[in-house]
């Protein structure tokens, strides 16, 4: 799935997706679509009825926090630091 660069044309999209949804499957696929990108708690929001435009101005000008030089952002890379922790962990334990 490619990711998109721009947040704001992702979340409309999104939104655009949500809003012409027919059945619960396209939900789901919507869902899984946007994900990776978005995260749970904007699309559930997007579901729940709030427009992108509103969501968008919560957010500032500065969102999503990318570090130089990535299109990840910092959420998803603490993922990956817990993610080795936890994996740590699991070895100093087995020993």
């Amino acid at each position: 799935m490619p990711v998109a660069v721009d947040y704001a044309l992702t979340i409309h999209e999104a939104e655009k997706a949500l809003r012409t949804a027919q059945t619960a499957d396209d939900i789901r696929n919507t869902w899984k679509r946007y994900m990776g990108t978005l995260g749970h708690r904007t699309l559930g929001r997007l579901l729940l009825g709030r427009s992108a435009v509103e969501l968008l101005s919560k957010q500032g000008d500065d969102w999503p926090p990318h570090r130089p030089g990535t299109t990840r952002t910092i959420k998803q890379s603490n993922k990956h630091k817990m993610r080795a922790r936890l994996g740590q962990r699991r070895k100093a334990t087995a020993v």
